[in-house]
């Protein structure tokens, strides 16, 4: 018994000090480099899901600014602030317990869920700097990814995705702890809401990490572009592999 105590305990050391844990890559390209591996997956498409009743008051506000969205994006202009709460009115269909418990369900309540499975190549072309995707169904608009590791390069299309920041998220967020890295270019002509139909906007990211108690390999891609209301380019998908 003392004995199945000190190997418990001698391995929770262990854990502590890094045996056995994912060793994180600070060069983001290196990074990518061992996590995209040649070859063909099955993903888990995953998306965010809220509690029901969440989605049921966020569903009753919709309807009810939707009968005046011109006054609604005029106090969303005048009223959301940095760290995205939106102060309370009347007008939003809910009482102000049901407004409470919604935010509350949004920011608490989240989680990631499965919503579908497909298939994806990763090919390293070009004396093995450039990488290519290839995916089936949904992630079908992933073969406008490349990853040039020799230039250090990501472009969607023709759109070139700087490098933004290292992540090393814990339990709190949807897909539990993990580390990776995420690129990001974000350009609008107007932060001004109730110019919404005149909005030109473009949205890229991309993140790629691992997660650190399973190692599963993750990515999410998003890639959106507005044009006076239109929306041109709407992509966005994540997946375990």
């Amino acid at each position: 018994m003392k004995k199945t105590i000190f190997l418990f305990g001698l391995l929770q050391f262990l854990f502590q000090i890094g045996f056995g844990q994912f060793e994180f890559d600070k060069d983001p390209f290196s990074f990518a480099d061992t996590i995209l591996k040649n070859g063909d997956y099955n993903v888990d498409l995953m998306a965010i899901d809220y509690p029901l009743e969440t989605k049921l008051l966020m569903t009753k506000m919709t309807e009810a600014v939707s009968k005046d969205t011109a006054w609604f994006l005029k106090y969303m202009n005048e009223n959301l602030k940095d760290s995205g709460k939106l102060k309370y009115d009347k007008r939003f269909g809910l009482s102000e317990v049901e407004y409470d418990k919604m935010q509350n369900g949004i920011s608490e309540g989240k989680k990631y869920v499965k919503v579908g499975e497909e298939t994806l190549n990763i090919s390293n072309i070009n004396a093995d700097t450039l990488i290519r995707f290839k995916g089936s169904g949904y992630i079908t608009t992933i073969c406008s990814l490349t990853i040039d590791k020799k230039n250090k390069i990501i472009k969607y299309g023709n759109t070139v995705i700087p490098y933004k920041n290292e992540i090393h998220a814990d339990d709190w967020t949807v897909i539990k702890a993990w580390n990776g890295h995420q690129f990001r270019f974000e350009e609008m002509n107007t932060t001004d809401l109730t110019k919404i139909m005149e909005l030109k906007s473009k949205s890229y990211r991309l993140l790629i990490g691992k997660t650190q108690k399973s190692r599963r390999n993750y990515l999410n891609l998003e890639a959106k572009e507005i044009d006076n209301g239109r929306k041109p380019l709407d992509v966005e998908f994540a997946f375990f592999f």
